[in-house]
């Protein structure tokens, strides 16, 4: 597995809240700096943090509950993981069924919970549209509706959201 490192890969807070974020860390540090007391440190060390937050633009709270105000990166609208955003992850396995079998489990994708971690539920509405439930962080549930975007049988299926989802998703599976 790889992180892309990229340093603007971190930057989930939007410019303004980073400006604020700054501002109002500095003001929360000097305040807990002249209490000198046990209160004041604690208000230093969240001034502190908020600082950090607006420096980096990276919120962790933000990053644990799935959450991003910055700008998407570039290329979001055509590219599978746009530039500045996401995980990659590399692995094969090999699958002892003839290809044609392993591509019609594949393309049913009412099959993908069996093997796709935090993924409740896929029903497909159609040939093309799909209706996805995960279980997202800190307990929440998100759905959106996804279409089949590209398919040559046999080979790959690839889907992506719909305009409007929660989750900006393009997949390709291939055989």
């Amino acid at each position: 597995m790889q992180i892309i490192t990229h340093c603007k890969q971190g930057v989930n807070i939007s410019k303004a809240e980073r400006i604020v974020s700054a501002v109002g860390g500095g003001i929360l540090a000097v305040a807990g700096l002249q209490k000198r007391n046990a209160a004041g440190v604690a208000l230093a060390v969240i001034g502190g943090d908020l600082i950090r937050r607006g420096i980096t633009g990276h919120s962790h709270a933000y990053e644990a509950l799935g959450v991003r105000t910055a700008p998407a990166g570039q290329g979001w609208e055509t590219t599978s993981v746009p530039y500045e955003l996401g995980v990659r992850v590399d692995k094969s396995i090999t699958i002892a069924r003839p290809r044609q079998e392993v591509f019609e489990y594949w393309r049913r994708l009412s099959n993908l919970p069996q093997f796709m971690k935090n993924l409740d539920s896929v029903t497909e509405l159609d040939d093309q549209h799909s209706h996805w439930v995960v279980k997202a962080p800190a307990g929440r549930r998100v759905e959106w509706h996804a279409v089949v975007h590209n398919e040559i049988p046999g080979e790959m299926v690839a889907w992506r959201s719909l305009p409007g989802a929660d989750v900006d998703k393009k997949t390709e599976k291939g055989v």
